[in-house]
């Protein structure tokens, strides 16, 4: 039995002013942190001497100054730099996070199934803004859509190193500063996420941004036996449920014939909610393992599951044969069949009577 809850993500896409720092392979400068790590520390005339082939000491101060400005080498003493926690990190990942203040788009949602907030982001052309001014709407009319950032996404992004759901690079961003207010556009993004959870909890999301595909899939912490038990309490069925056989008790009378042959029934649910994710979308649990409630149910039941299986000619010892097979699936009741004549009788469309009573009787 499986699990499935799926739901549209709430987006929201803001044009904002940020200092976003992107990862970027910079060889030159991660050729000066390994020499800082190999040695301990480094400096100017060092990276000339060593990494440039005796070029002039200026060229090596100018990489030890980007290193410095981007918070990879601090400086010790005196023309002497020593590698920081950062530097470590970059040199480690082979990717250093190099910072650009501009205006941006970014996509975002409340989602706690997408934890970090960040959809998309990308680089806003400003050529673009002018135009939209002049073809679409009035520069009075941009202002009136500028909004205050929430403070939830503040706390999500501010300093935060994340890569975006839909960017199929799998870079990494870091925002060290945003914008008090942005522009609230339209998102042009419909994203859904499907959690199916079983004997491991996937996480999917697929969707399109900007008529761009998005397809992205991860583990998830949440495990079957919470989920289970809390769709157990919100249909009011924890009485219902045997743990130890893992079955639900049912009605005889509720069942169709197809549930009553596989003991398995599908059920509807609305609105399932699971603690920490919010509310998902109407689903079915297909599938759940069902028992009779009661022992007129099983009754009922393994009657009709004696004469669904009464289609061929029964010989003697045969019938016994059929009733412990029956009885087999209700090892919670004490299950009792008539014999086979008397059985054979029951099993006679009244119809039957009506035409044969007359016969015997000879009226």
């Amino acid at each position: 039995m499986e699990l499935v809850f799926q739901r549209t993500l709430n987006i929201q896409r803001y044009r904002i002013i940020a200092e976003v720092a992107r990862t970027q392979k910079r060889d030159e400068l991660q050729a000066v942190l390994l020499l800082a790590q190999e040695r301990g520390h480094v400096s100017a005339k060092m990276v000339a001497d060593e990494l440039l082939g005796n070029r002039p000491e200026t060229v090596g101060k100018r990489l030890i100054q980007i290193c410095f400005t981007h918070k990879l080498l601090l400086e010790k003493e005196s023309n002497y730099y020593i590698l920081t926690k950062t530097g470590q990190t970059a040199l480690e990942k082979e990717k250093i996070f190099i910072p650009e203040r501009g205006t941006w788009e970014i996509w975002v949602t409340d989602d706690p199934l997408w934890a970090n907030a960040l959809i998309q982001i990308k680089p806003f052309n400003e050529t673009q803004a002018r135009n939209e001014i002049k073809n679409q709407k009035g520069l009075k009319e941009r202002c009136q859509d500028m909004q205050d950032i929430p403070n939830w996404l503040v706390k999500k992004l501010q300093g935060q190193i994340i890569t975006p759901l839909a960017d199929d690079r799998n870079a990494e961003y870091r925002f060290d500063e945003l914008a008090e207010k942005g522009e609230l556009v339209t998102p042009d993004a419909n994203i859904t996420a499907t959690l199916t959870i079983g004997e491991t909890s996937d996480l999917l999301f697929t969707g399109k941004i900007i008529n761009k595909e998005c397809h992205y899939q991860e583990q998830h912490p949440m495990t079957f036996q919470s989920a289970w038990h809390q769709i157990l309490e919100q249909q009011n069925w924890l009485t219902r449920w045997r743990t130890q056989q893992e079955v639900l008790d049912v009605s005889y009378q509720d069942l169709s014939e197809q549930e009553r042959a596989s003991f398995h029934k599908d059920y509807p649910i609305s609105k399932p909610c699971l603690t920490d994710l919010d509310i998902f979308d109407d689903t079915t649990i297909n599938n759940i393992p069902i028992a009779p409630a009661t022992q007129q149910d099983a009754n009922h039941w393994a009657h009709w599951l004696l004469e669904r299986d009464t289609n061929r000619y029964v010989l003697k010892g045969d019938f016994e044969t059929m009733q412990n097979k029956v009885t087999e699936f209700f090892p919670d009741y004490e299950i009792t069949f008539p014999e086979q004549s008397e059985f054979a009788q029951q099993l006679r469309p009244r119809a039957y009577w009506y035409l044969q009573a007359p016969l015997d009787w000879q009226i």
